[in-house]
């Protein structure tokens, strides 16, 4: 038996499963007319190479300036992808386990605590998330929190 007269469905699961795993849940969300789950900003970085962490980065400000009340996703996006830049110090292998064991799993926990039920996070809330959870990853030397 081959392969032919077989058709996949890239709209459905495999489709989901594919711009999960290559950062895209964003755009995959927004061409299918879905809300942007607030987890899904940090699909992005979580999920990014060097360049494109640069070019998310360019996209904002360096940091979120203190008591900004509501900056949006893309500044928010653009933080994260600074401090995850700064963190990893030009250090593939750094920015590898940065992601794997940090920023991956807290991707996979606000998942799951919006499929619970659970309100999402703010873009503030999910720059502060994403530098607790780097902070706290043995490879960088801090202390978990």
């Amino acid at each position: 038996m081959g392969w032919e007269g077989l058709e996949f469905d890239f709209d459905g699961p495999v489709g989901e499963a594919e711009a999960l795993l290559a950062g895209r849940f964003c755009e995959h969300a927004v061409a299918r007319g879905w809300a942007i789950p607030s987890w899904a900003w940090l699909n992005r970085v979580a999920h990014a190479d060097p360049g494109e962490l640069e070019r998310l980065a360019a996209n904002g400000p360096r940091r979120l300036p203190a008591g900004q009340a509501a900056p949006d996703w893309r500044a928010a996006l653009a933080a994260i992808a600074r401090d995850v830049l700064d963190a990893a110090d030009g250090e593939p292998e750094v920015l590898s386990l940065l992601q794997r064991r940090a920023l991956v799993p807290l991707e996979l926990a606000l998942m799951a605590a919006e499929e619970r039920g659970s309100a999402g996070v703010t873009p503030v809330m999910l720059a502060r998330l994403s530098q607790a959870a780097m902070r706290g990853h043995p490879s960088m030397g801090w202390p978990a929190f």
